[in-house]
Order: C-alpha cells, then sequence, then structure tokens
C-alpha cells in the first residue's frame, strides 16, 4: 500500500477499510503512523472477544455436516474453484437472516466474479495469524480502542 501512495503522490491518507480491509487497513497504521491521517472501518476488524461470539453464532447456524465439511475445506491449501465456492458459501450463509434461503444467497454471491487474489490473502492470513491484531489492542475502561505500534499508539473512538 505504501508503494501505491508512493506511485499516486500521496504522503498521506484516511484509509478506509471494509470486512477484512479493516484489517489490512489497521495493520498499514501500524506500520505507518505517519502516513495515515485518519482511519474509516466499516463492519470490522473482527476482533476478540466480539469475535468469538460471532463464530459461536455462526457454528449454531451450521449443521454437524457443514461445519466438518468447512473444516475440512479449510484445511486446504489451496482449493479448486469448486471448493473454494462451498468453502464461501460455508462460511457466508450464516450471515443471512432468512436461513430458508440463505445457503442460495450465499451461493449467489459467492459466484458473482470479483477479481479475488487469493495467493495474497493466504500471505495476509498467514501474517495475521502470526501477528494477531487483537495483540496490539488495548481498551479503555470508557471503551476506546487504541491500536499500539512500537512507539506510538493510534486511538479510535
Amino acid at each position: 500500500m505504501a508503494s501505491l501512495l508512493d506511485a499516486w503522490g500521496h504522503d498521506r491518507v484516511v484509509l478506509m477499510g471494509h470486512s477484512f480491509g479493516t484489517t489490512m487497513a489497521s495493520y498499514f497504521l501500524l506500520a505507518h503512523p505517519e502516513r495515515v491521517a485518519g482511519l474509516i472501518q466499516l463492519a470490522g476488524p473482527f476482533l476478540h472477544p466480539w469475535r468469538e461470539a460471532d463464530l459461536a453464532a455462526q457454528r449454531a447456524r451450521r449443521s454437524d455436516g457443514q461445519q466438518a465439511m468447512l473444516d475440512e475445506l479449510g484445511a486446504i491449501a489451496s482449493r479448486t474453484d469448486a471448493e473454494e465456492i462451498e468453502y464461501l458459501t460455508l462460511s457466508w450463509f450464516t450471515d443471512h437472516a432468512d436461513r430458508a434461503r440463505a445457503r442460495d444467497w450465499a451461493l449467489a454471491a459467492v459466484r458473482t466474479l470479483r477479481p479475488v487474489n487469493y495467493a495474497m490473502n493466504t500471505q495476509l492470513n498467514a501474517a495475521k495469524k502470526a501477528d494477531p491484531l487483537e495483540s496490539r489492542v488495548l481498551r479503555s475502561q470508557s471503551g476506546r480502542i487504541s491500536l499500539v505500534a512500537a512507539r506510538r499508539s493510534c486511538h479510535r473512538s
């Protein structure tokens, strides 16, 4: 991202991330706080303890067979297109309130063509596991969240 900002001639920017993009934006803020004037996060980042309750709710909406298939597909380092479609469908259908149509809606979303760099996502997920964002978060009693870098902290209310 720093290379893109350099190429575009931007020294400081306001970052906005959605879903997994909130995690990427947070890591960029931690690595380059001098380059970030502000941070807007939509639907994320997915931090504990909130994440634990969300994962439990998702699990409760899957059958044992669906969960076993999701776990099996999640363990595959390089999924085929069909495996990726099934993995994402099993991951996403729990987001829909209408359980009768949830799988069909998730499948339709998964099948929508969009450019996804799966190799990059694999690298980002590995980096996220090695240095969890949760280890960089401090919460005050007032609910203020601080992302803590080595020498500076970045606050979000």
